[in-house]
């Protein structure tokens, strides 16, 4: 292959790349929601396409800045999967229906990032935020 057909095929792959994640960042504005008592979750504005394999193991706990966290050798917060509700006990649902309150211990299958990869958090959820955070999603560890 000529270098002129391979800088131009490479041209075209970040082209594609990079439509692929401004039309991606467009949609996966996460949301707060905020419970009668005043206690916030963090919800994912995207549908959950991408299976990742870690497990976040430890005690539900509301954290600093009144948002859910688990709490296992570090505090994470945890970002819900879209269709997540927070109810007026403090209780959050799952989409499945699964029901989740502080002091519960879990595990929650998702992925960890770090909180400058979720620079949308700061705005909303500057004061709960943590050095990492747990994107959940939606699957529970029996």
């Amino acid at each position: 292959m000529s270098n002129w057909r391979r800088r131009t095929l490479g041209i075209g792959v970040v082209l594609s790349v990079s439509v692929g994640l401004v039309a991606c960042s467009a949609t996966s504005a996460t949301s707060v929601q905020e419970s009668p008592n005043g206690r916030l979750i963090a919800v994912s504005g995207q549908t959950s396409d991408v299976q990742e394999q870690a497990l976040a193991e430890g005690t539900v706990a509301w954290g600093r800045g009144d948002c859910m966290v688990v709490e296992a050798e570090e505090t994470y917060l945890i970002v819900f999967p879209r269709g997540t509700t927070i109810g007026g006990s403090d209780e959050v649902i799952l989409p499945d229906g699964y029901v989740i309150s502080a002091g519960h211990e879990i595990g929650l299958g998702g992925g960890f990032h770090p909180v400058s990869t979720a620079s949308e958090l700061s705005a909303t959820l500057g004061a709960c935020l943590t050095e990492e955070v747990f994107w959940a999603s939606g699957e529970v560890a029996e």
